[in-house]
């Protein structure tokens, strides 16, 4: 375990709290790539939990059928299989039901070993806290981490962490 100031074990997942970046946080890719169809990806200084900034999806137009929905996500994580970890992040909502996140894990030639839920809570009217110890499948090299935001709503994510 690689540990930060001697005791804050680290995460395995850089920018958590959104602070770098411009209009987009660095380290974090989009999905869909493009804001399309008024939908849009924002890294937000005026709505935060902690420090200067969060991370906005802003759905105003529904998924088409078949498409995974808006997110900010990170692939080609490394991980250990057989592990567990911590996966945790604050959200808040405006107009929908959080719709939190999510682990997939993958092994040799990147072959899909699964996918595991990390749920939001029934409501998020203000920043609430999300923490799901998840275990990595045996075999498992990589992980990517997904945050999502449902249908026409905003979903706003600030000091995410997954640590070993």
């Amino acid at each position: 375990m690689t540990t930060v100031l001697g005791s804050q074990p680290a995460s395995l997942v850089q920018n958590g709290g959104f602070e770098q970046g411009g209009e987009l946080p660095d380290w974090w890719n989009r999905h869909p790539p493009k804001d399309t169809a008024g939908n849009r990806h924002l890294r937000d200084t005026a709505v935060r939990r902690s420090g200067k900034a969060s991370a906005l999806l802003w759905s105003v137009t529904p998924t088409p059928a078949g498409q995974a929905p808006i997110q900010w996500n990170r692939y080609g994580i490394p991980v250990d299989g057989g592990s567990a970890l911590q996966v945790s992040f604050y959200v808040k909502t405006e107009g929908v039901a959080p719709a939190g996140g999510g682990c997939h894990f993958y092994g040799k030639d990147r072959k899909h070993l699964g996918f595991i839920p990390v749920g939001g809570p029934a409501r998020a009217d203000d920043w609430t806290h999300v923490c799901r110890t998840v275990y990595v499948p045996p075999g498992a090299k990589t992980m990517g981490l997904a945050l999502y935001g449902k249908e026409r709503g905003r979903t706003w994510y600030d000091d995410g962490a997954v640590v070993a």
